[in-house]
């Protein structure tokens, strides 16, 4: 199980950061992109290219930065997924933590119990013994 949760949050560190990488990258594109237009426009004008294929190259540049823009939306949006779930999974790790220490405290506690009883035990056994009598139990250990 813990293996799982270490591979999911790798995976989600991953994802976040193709996600934080293409909104870096993105206004970049924009731009180059935005220069290329406008150089091919111009050369398309001076080399009288007509208005009909211009238009088809802006648009389809139009549509183009559309899909970039949508593929944005969509990376901001499981980026902020992961987010929410590196959350959870952390909150659920303290909450185990916490739980793991409550039971090594009470392990503790009780190991100290059990150590006082068996010296009460070693107690009784030799009280016992220096009376004359023999035991009717006997440990395990001799």
């Amino acid at each position: 199980m813990e293996g799982n949760t270490f591979l999911d949050i790798i995976k989600i560190v991953l994802g976040s950061a193709l996600g934080i990488f293409i909104t870096a990258i993105f206004p970049f594109i924009l731009a180059v992109r935005k220069e290329r237009e406008e150089k091919a426009k111009l050369s398309a004008e001076r080399e009288s290219i007509g208005a009909d294929a211009v238009q088809k190259i802006v648009t389809a540049a139009g549509d183009l930065q559309d899909a970039y823009g949508e593929l944005l939306e969509e990376m901001k949006k499981r980026n902020q997924e992961y987010k929410s779930e590196i959350d959870g999974l952390s909150s659920k790790i303290k909450e185990l933590e916490k739980s793991n220490l409550e039971l090594k405290l009470k392990v503790e506690e009780e190991s100290k119990i059990i150590s006082e009883l068996i010296e009460g035990v070693k107690l009784l056994t030799k009280q016992v013994e220096e009376l004359g009598k023999e035991p009717a139990w006997k440990s395990r250990g001799g």
